[in-house]
């Protein structure tokens, strides 16, 4: 699995790549936001996995 890092990005490994990083924060949230989801918040919520 991968997960995005944020921003927008174009022409990825090759001499006309860029990025705009703005947005960036998303990616570290989405990260964090499916880590609890996987492993449950005790008194909130349970986990996905078994």
């Amino acid at each position: 699995m991968t997960l995005g890092r944020g921003g927008k990005e174009g022409g990825v490994h090759s001499l006309d790549e860029w990025f705009d990083p703005t947005g960036t924060y998303r990616g570290p949230q989405r990260s964090f936001l499916l880590l609890l989801a996987l492993a449950g918040v005790d008194g909130v919520m349970p986990p996905i996995l078994d």
